[in-house]
């Protein structure tokens, strides 16, 4: 795949992970961003440069690399996509985003490896599979029940 056609997709599906129209995109940025210029990035019709790439990187809050890098990333959606129906906690990263850093720096530390490793950069929820949540309570050195009871007491737990 071409590379701009890459970096398009991976803006698109950014874009629609945080619930964005092309529309709001521009106006969040008082305009500096173009919806019809975002969409020709998306649509692999216009080559980005790299400060407006490392720009839009900024406002999606994800790592430039995210966007550059090669890799189609259509299984790791899948697999995805099949875990999270088997069950899991959803996380309120606003919420946890809130807490002060000495109560939940491992958990931040952990659920950012894990959006790296899913290419998955919701600003507002994460699904915590079964296996992260036995490798959390490793990390805790307890187990799960008690991983998904101190979630909860800090108010974590999104619906």
């Amino acid at each position: 795949m071409e590379q701009s056609h890459m970096v398009g997709r991976r803006l698109r599906k950014i874009r629609m992970q945080n619930s964005l129209s092309l529309k709001d995109v521009e106006k969040s940025t008082k305009g500096h961003v173009k919806a019809s210029i975002l969409g020709a990035y998306e649509r692999g019709e216009r080559v980005i440069s790299i400060p407006r790439l490392y720009e839009l990187a900024e406002f999606f809050n994800v790592p430039v690399d995210y966007l550059i890098t090669n890799g189609s990333g259509e299984a790791e959606e899948t697999q995805r996509g099949a875990s999270d129906k088997a069950g899991g906690i959803k996380i309120d990263l606003v919420s946890l985003n809130k807490l002060p850093e000495k109560d939940v720096s491992l958990l931040k530390n952990y659920i950012s490896g894990i959006r790296k490793q899913r290419e998955d950069f919701n600003v507002e929820v994460i699904t915590i599979r079964e296996d992260d949540l036995k490798m959390l309570a490793a990390l805790y050195g307890t187990d799960t029940e008690s991983v998904s009871t101190k979630l909860k007491k800090l108010n974590l737990v999104a619906s």
